[in-house]
């Protein structure tokens, strides 16, 4: 067998070197993407109400709402408004999802159309909240005791993208 010249065994030590990093890269890489990704599922509980969001949200405390769930992009809040609510007001709670949502249409003054879609009663909307545009996907629901406005949000720019995601949040919520 021929004896390597030293500039050969060089270049050679130096190949193997860049490839096993390369290779322990990608692997590592991969490796920790899996891990990501069964990590990436939380399931949060408030009030009888249940949704699977990602690891990156956590909770906050918000007067005005029932649950409030945020993350760097995106904002989900949750209204339970219980049905003696509605009968101290002389409001029947006999009524659907699609109808309290036109209720809180109309009572915002919101301009949106309901939807009916992938099991999903919603509308969408924006807002401009602290100077900044955002879009809104409002779903709301009908449990034994209460109806629900669960709304996810985000910045307008970043909207279309996350329909879908929004959608299979909302497909998670779990109503006791």
């Amino acid at each position: 067998m021929k004896k390597l010249s030293r500039p050969m065994q060089i270049g050679l030590i130096v190949l193997s070197t860049v490839l096993s990093f390369s290779v322990f890269f990608v692997l590592s890489s991969g490796l920790s993407n899996l891990f990501i990704l069964k990590a990436k599922t939380k399931e949060f509980t408030k009030a009888g109400m249940t949704i699977s969001l990602t690891s990156d949200f956590y909770e906050k405390e918000i007067a005005s709402q029932t649950a409030y769930y945020e993350s760097q992009k995106y904002i989900v809040t949750v209204l339970k408004e219980e049905f003696t609510i509605f009968e101290s007001i002389g409001l029947s709670t006999d009524i659907s999802v699609k109808e309290y949502a036109e209720l809180v249409i109309e009572n915002n003054m919101i301009d949106s159309a309901i939807e009916e879609k992938d099991n999903l009663t919603f509308f969408k909307y924006e807002k401009t909240v602290n100077g900044k545009q955002f879009s809104y996907f409002a779903t709301v629901h009908k449990s034994s005791d209460a109806f629900w406005l669960i709304q996810f949000a985000c910045e307008t720019k970043n909207a279309e993208d996350s329909q879908d995601l929004f959608i299979e949040w909302g497909q998670t919520i779990k109503l006791n």
